[in-house]
This record gives C-alpha cells, sequence and structure tokens, in this order.
C-alpha cells in the first residue's frame, strides 16, 4: 500500500473505534488487506518516520485486521461508479491481475478475468504451502 494511501487515516479510524471508514480508505489502494497483512514482510516498518517520535507503525497487522474484519463483517467493496461501453479483458488470476481486473471494475468497466490455472489466485494460491494463504477448513 503507498504511502499515500493515509496511513494515519487508517491507524486513527480502526483503533478509533471506526473501522468501516478505515476499511474504505485501504480499498482504495489495497484490494487485499488481509493478504498483504500475512505475507508481507513490511519493510516499510523499518523505514517508518514514526520511529522518530514512538514508534513505528504496524503495517501488516493493521491491514490484516481491517481485510480480517471487512470480510467477517460482509462490508462490500469498492463500489462501480458507473458503466462503460469499454469491455477488458485482464490475462492472469494472480494478484496483479485481480488487482487490475478489481480498479478496472470499480471504474465501470466489464472485466474478464482469464486463467490458464484450474483455480484464482496466482502465487497466493499455489506458491505458499498450505499454512500461509490457502483457504481455512
Amino acid at each position: 500500500m503507498p504511502p499515500r494511501a493515509g496511513y494515519f487515516f487508517l491507524s486513527h479510524f480502526s483503533g478509533d473505534g471506526k473501522p468501516e471508514e478505515a476499511w474504505r480508505k485501504i480499498l482504495e489502494a489495497n484490494p487485499f488487506p488481509s493478504v498483504c497483512g500475512r505475507v508481507c514482510h513490511h519493510p516499510c516498518e523499518r523505514d517508518c518516520n514514526r520511529r522518530e517520535y514512538d514508534e513505528a507503525l504496524a503495517i501488516n497487522s493493521l491491514e490484516r485486521f481491517l481485510g480480517d474484519w471487512g470480510m467477517k463483517k460482509g462490508k462490500p467493496f469498492r463500489r462501480r461508479e458507473g458503466k462503460r461501453r469499454e469491455k477488458v479483458a485482464v490475462v492472469g488470476a494472480g494478484p496483479a491481475g485481480l488487482s487490475c481486473a478489481y480498479f478496472l471494475a470499480g471504474k465501470g468497466y466489464a472485466v474478464e478475468v482469464l486463467e490458464a490455472m484450474a483455480e484464482p489466485g496466482g502465487m497466493l494460491r499455489y506458491g505458499f504451502p498450505p499454512t500461509g494463504c490457502r483457504e481455512e477448513s
């Protein structure tokens, strides 16, 4: 998630009892906050300028919390901004392809995702051991 996405906003509202606002904000930049919170090695925390004040913001924990919270509560993802005539095909249903499709659909494009594997997810599905990002039983 890029720095301009508003980490302070996310931290403030998720800790201030307003996770829905933080959920909507994080989805502006990251359609997979739960996954990122689980698999990212969070190098940004090492360089976080908040460390000069007290401690680095725990970005991966924050993303994981917000992603899990939104899915558990059945919160909607990004709303469509209208409908466009153009159609877009996205090749590959890995994290990049699914992110691309998510943002294009949010802009109103009709999106078809093409995937060679049996299931979507790319490296998130096929690149991690069963204890990583696989579906929970």
